[in-house]
């Protein structure tokens, strides 16, 4: 899709309403300028646009320029036919035909044509069509009116249908587009290019690119293909998903309304019928198509009633309605036999083409006949005489020289325009390969993160129940050390889900602009530590700042875990370089390995590239580098980059990645430089850098020790809501042991009834985030509308800015946790009441 900056509808028109404002009335320049606003207008609304045609008419009355007036009239006749029908829209066509002089401009004869072509198709008067159009192309040409040229190859395609070549039809349309900065014509072009890729059986997910032009669509304030768009999504998801189905039809249906284009709104109505019909609401289907066949009989469209009338008996037979089936077949045979009376169109369109094989003919022979001149002429000088011969060697070899140069350019250009291809394409499949790549990791990180989740309340049961049987100061030393290990355990696999969430881009952070060269050099010593003496590390930082605003800890995992993924792949020996630099990241990923998302629009980055000489890549392994437990090394582990991948996406950074077998390989990650970023680097902050798992070895674990209440709350009944038995029940016997009486409820609305029951007597309430039948948010929100000064601790195993940004003021204990942490949560909600 052509990357343009989005203009808005009331932009574009206030941008032609103060060109209009700007020229002195009662002049022809005024008459330009309302012409060119009211062609805005017709995109948008059709009343405004015909109530300024009618001024800009009288105006050319005044002015007694008839051609203007002519172009006026044809406009007002596509505005009548889409609001009144086709006999209004004639009568208005047939008086701009008798206005426009034979001297008129060329592009003036060429849009009162097109005028023509658009209203004969909307009708299915195909022969006409085609002579208007014919006549529009040759007038278009003339006047070099790319505007024009491009909408009359639009409804040549649309006339005509698919050439051989339609993609080659589309790329010249899109490059008339770009040439004068129409975005309609661009986005008409894209409609045309997903509908060629579906004829063609190559387009594989036309519903999100449709749904792509519907928001571009929207953005320009291009009603009629906003309303054409949403019809048309309606009617592919009719089977998949019913229900939204019909709200996008009801949309598209409801737009045209609004928009006064019964054109427009006999086509939604009958595709509302065809969805309802999906969806099985037959009565609705009938209402539907009934509104479409009035609108259509009185707009005088016979070829579109018919389709629309086909489809009524369709709807009346599946409803069982005779009644309503037989009317409808009568209807289909009254307009046929009217059809039949007509002359046909067989006739006419072949009269229509043998009068243009006529003019074909006629342009051939005259070019024969100054062929047959020229050579005559020829003739003469080659026996003019030895001066004469000399002559025209003389001017053969002049004329030759020219052919040189002119063949000269033309390869010139064309290997030009090859290079340019062959860019556009490899830029194309990077942009195609990058988003892959994120829809692929995407749903990955959606499965990672439910699993987390769900693993996290597995493991307050493990842990929990681990650490009250260690409180248990009579525990034997064998039974006390398997404990131990199964505490140690856990507390790995919560470490695990961590980096889990962290690559499902769940969790928040607390920013802070850095050099990133600081937190490289910080880095380093800890980086050596694991690597060993055989690695050589060569810096190369520069003397610029590249700064980022970062989450310190997170970008210093991302960094670390680079690192040590550039260790593994050297072995003992080798040499990692690392570099510095700003680049600008273009708005869409170049040819090459690239993660993470393009904003479309160019952005000022901080890069850092780390590039070492191991045994590098294939581009399978690259495609899956960033895949949770995906390593060519160590079969299940490698959840180190992909963690890190999640970071950078949450600080909307990208990665490519540079690798070849036997060559090494190279990440380059670019991070965003702040809006408010200043040339002076910020001061550094001392700090600890938290070194991975795979960095350095895990000190071993301390045995839990039984948990104390020392100066803490331990009187109060509290009210535990969790859907997960093993998590209510852990809660509830660390809570007993501490002194604290429970509660316990295993539904969100259980809970509710059992708060009821006691409402004051409950001092605090520990709730799930994340149930079936209540969520978490909600059941705080019912909590406090009974009793307002109950404090709510909020327990969950996603991240806490999750949790915060449903409920902002609640305590936030994160899953697995240890008895002291539920402790202090539960202390800390009711200190908050002293």
């Amino acid at each position: 899709m052509p990357v343009m900056t989005p203009v808005r509808a009331q932009e574009l028109l206030v941008q032609a309403q103060r060109a209009t404002a700007a020229t002195p009335a009662e002049t022809g320049e005024r008459l330009t300028r309302m012409l060119a606003e009211a062609t805005v207008h017709l995109r948008y609304e059709i009343a405004p646009a015909m109530q300024l045609l009618q001024e800009a008419r009288a105006l050319a009355i005044r002015l007694g320029d008839t051609d203007h007036e002519a172009l006026c009239l044809s406009l007002l006749a596509r505005g009548e036919a889409k609001t009144k029908g086709l006999p209004h829209a004639l009568a208005l066509l047939e008086e701009a035909d008798q206005k426009l002089g034979a001297q008129a401009p060329a592009a003036i004869r060429g849009q009162v044509d097109y005028a023509g072509a658009v209203i004969y198709w909307a009708f299915d008067e195909s022969v006409d069509a085609i002579a208007r159009l014919n006549a529009a192309v040759d007038a278009a040409d003339e006047a070099g009116d790319k505007l024009l040229q491009a909408r009359c190859q639009l409804l040549v395609i649309g006339i005509l249908g698919w050439p051989d070549d339609p993609f080659a039809a589309i790329d010249h349309i899109e490059s008339l587009g770009k040439a004068i900065g129409d975005q309609c014509i661009l986005l008409e072009a894209q409609l045309l290019r997903i509908h060629a890729g579906v004829w063609l059986g190559s387009e594989p997910r036309p519903i999100l690119d449709l749904e792509r032009l519907q928001v571009w669509a929207q953005t320009l304030g291009v009603r009629v293909l906003e309303g054409y768009i949403a019809q048309t999504l309606g009617v592919m998801l009719a089977h998949e998903k019913p229900a939204e189905a019909v709200r996008l039809a009801q949309f598209g249906v409801e737009i045209a309304r609004k928009l006064g284009d019964r054109e427009l709104l006999a086509q939604g109505l009958q595709r509302l019928a065809e969805v309802e019909m999906a969806r099985g609401d037959e009565h609705a289907a009938a209402t539907a198509i009934l509104e479409s066949t009035t609108v259509l009989t009185a707009m005088q469209m016979p070829a579109r009633l018919h389709v629309a009338l086909e489809t009524g008996m369709r709807i009346a037979s599946a409803a069982g309605d005779g009644k309503a089936a037989k009317a409808y077949t009568e209807q289909i045979a009254r307009l046929e036999a009217e059809q039949n009376k007509r002359p046909t169109n067989q006739v006419r369109f072949w009269a229509e083409t043998n009068r243009m094989r006529t003019v074909r003919q006629k342009a051939q022979e005259q070019y024969e006949r100054e062929l047959a001149q020229m050579t005559t002429r020829l003739d003469q000088m080659l026996w003019a005489g030895a001066f004469g011969l000399l002559g025209l060697g003389s001017l053969f070899a002049v004329l030759l020289l020219r052919s040189k140069r002119r063949l000269q350019l033309a390869n010139q250009r064309l290997g030009d325009e090859i290079r340019t291809a062959q860019k556009v394409q490899a830029e194309r499949e990077a942009l195609e390969q990058n988003l892959n790549q994120m829809e692929r990791l995407d749903s990955i990180g959606l499965l990672a993160g439910g699993f987390a989740h769900d693993f996290n309340n597995i493991l307050v049961g493990v842990q929990g129940n681990a650490q009250l049987l260690l409180a248990d100061a009579n525990l034997a030393g064998d039974a006390r050390e398997v404990l131990e290990q199964i505490a140690f355990a856990g507390e790995r696999a919560a470490a695990l889900c961590k980096d889990i969430l962290s690559y499902a881009r769940h969790g928040g952070s607390a920013r802070e602009v850095l050099d990133l060269r600081d937190l490289i050099r910080g880095l380093l010593p800890i980086a050596r530590a694991g690597f060993g003496a055989g690695i050589e590390v060569e810096l190369d930082l520069g003397c610029e700042p590249q700064l980022a605003e970062v989450d310190r800890a997170q970008i210093e995992q991302v960094f670390l875990n680079v690192l040590v993924n550039a260790h593994d792949a050297m072995g003992d020996r080798g040499k990692i370089t690392i570099r510095a630099q700003e680049r600008r990241l273009d708005g869409t990923p170049q040819s090459g390995h690239w993660f993470g998302e393009f904003t479309g629009e160019p952005r000022l980055c901080s890069s850092i590239t780390i590039a070492d000489t191991g045994h590098g890549m294939t581009p399978e392994t690259i495609r899956r580098i960033f895949d949770p437990f995906f390593s060519t090394r160590f079969p299940g582990r490698g959840i180190g980059l992909a963690a890190a991948y999640g970071i950078l996406r949450r600080h909307h950074g990208v990665v490519q990645i540079h690798s070849e077998l036997a060559q090494g390989s190279r990440f380059s990650i670019y991070l965003p430089r702040p809006a408010t970023a200043t040339t002076d680097p910020p001061t550094p902050k001392i700090a600890t850098p938290e070194p991975i798992i795979e960095l350095l070895p895990r000190p071993a674990p301390l045995a839990p020790t039984a948990p104390t209440a020392k100066n803490l709350p331990t009187k109060g009944l509290i009210l535990i809501v969790d859907d997960e038995i093993s998590v209510s029940t852990v809660a509830q016997r660390l809570l007993e042991r501490d002194g604290f009486s429970t509660l316990v409820a295993n539904s969100g609305s259980a809970g509710v009834a059992l708060f009821e029951q006691h409402l004051h007597g409950v001092s605090l309430a520990l709730v799930d985030f994340t149930m079936p039948d209540i969520d978490g948010a909600s059941l705080c929100a019912e909590l406090r509308q009974r009793r307002s000064d109950l404090p709510v601790v909020v327990m969950s195993g996603h991240d806490e800015s999750m949790v915060r940004a449903a409920i902002p003021e609640a305590i936030f204990l994160a899953k697995p946790f240890p008895a002291a942490a539920l402790r202090d949560v539960v202390a800390q909600a009711l200190l908050r009441l002293v």
